[in-house]
């Protein structure tokens, strides 16, 4: 596994609208709130990234200030960008998920950034479903099962 990043990128402030947070993540595809971005370039799979990633599947709500993960958006982003591993993970109920994994060095602690996209109907689509930092190793961890198809040079 990579070493932790030292890159700054930019913690955002707490409190701000969710469609803030929302519209903050996707300029750093060059896309609206409402668009989706397809990226090709690491592995020969499309991955689409979305508003999808900062929704509640279940109740169609926005999910992106749960947990304090509102003001990690760039280091999402930099994760579904430039991540230092790939996995894709068999799971449980026969729903492939791809894992777009990180870790970034963040006043003096590693913070690990977590993206999870779903196989969408075929092996080479991928739809984003969520993304999220943490700061407990053991749960990063547990996301690098499966196949690893990528890894940071």
């Amino acid at each position: 596994m990579p070493e932790p990043r030292t890159v700054k990128l930019e913690v955002l402030p707490a409190g701000k609208d969710e469609l803030f947070y929302l519209d903050r993540f996707m300029t750093e595809f060059d896309a609206g709130r409402n668009e989706s971005v397809e990226l090709t370039d690491l592995v020969p799979f499309r991955r689409i990234v979305s508003r999808d990633l900062f929704t509640n599947h279940l109740t169609g709500d926005m999910k992106i200030n749960v947990n304090g993960r509102a003001q990690y958006v760039t280091y999402i982003a930099e994760t579904i960008k430039r991540p230092d591993e790939i996995w894709i993970d068999q799971g449980g109920h026969s729903d492939r998920t791809m894992y777009c994994l990180s870790r970034f060095v963040l006043k003096k602690e590693t913070m690990h950034i977590i993206t999870a996209f779903k196989e969408g109907g075929n092996s080479e689509l991928w739809v984003g479903w969520s993304g999220f930092q943490s700061f407990v190793p053991s749960y990063y961890q547990s996301k690098r099962r499966g196949d690893r198809i990528y890894v940071r040079p």
